[in-house]
């Protein structure tokens, strides 16, 4: 049916990227080595998990750091959430206020390219809210353009904090 399978260029390119981990100047051990090839696997899983588990019309919020899976200068102290938008689509953001340290949100105007860094189009943290003696709260946002809502909420003490649910609409 196929003359090649579909997913050749996937393994080409993990492939390829494996070589330049092998290939990295800092890397001088197998356990350099194993911790870089475990990263790069890590990256890989969220990338496919992003691509495959979003709607832009009924959004979910997806957890591509945190962790199990590090990407980029993620703060190890810090669970991320994103969620892809629509133009002119109005979503509510809906949740309660735990007790972690930070709970920030973003709106980034686009999405990450090889070649393009997305703007932010709004940043803010709990303090602008409006949150409600038990913890509950909204903020509703109409993106201008496609783009991406990243919330990201910092723990201070693993052990003690309750997260803050939330979920866009």
């Amino acid at each position: 049916m196929f003359s090649e399978p579909l997913s050749e260029p996937l393994t080409e390119a993990i492939s390829d990227a494996e070589k330049l981990v092998a290939a990295a100047p800092h890397i001088q051990t197998e356990a350099d080595l194993l911790e870089g090839l475990q990263y790069l696997a890590q990256g890989i899983a969220a990338c496919v998990h992003s691509v495959f588990h979003h709607d832009r019309d009924h959004p979910m919020l997806l957890s591509g750091t945190g962790p199990f899976a590090k990407m980029g200068l993620d703060n190890p102290d810090t669970l991320y959430f994103g969620s892809r938008l629509q133009a002119g689509h109005e979503y509510v953001v809906t949740g309660q206020r735990g007790t972690t340290t930070d709970l920030s949100f973003q709106l980034l105007g686009g999405e990450y390219t090889d070649d393009n860094v997305p703007a932010s189009q709004a940043a803010f943290d709990d303090r602008e809210l409006d949150v409600a003696a038990d913890g509950a709260f909204e903020w509703r946002v109409r993106p201008d353009s496609p783009g991406q809502l990243v919330i990201r909420e910092v723990y201070n003490d693993w052990s003690a904090p309750l997260p803050a649910p939330r979920r866009p609409r």
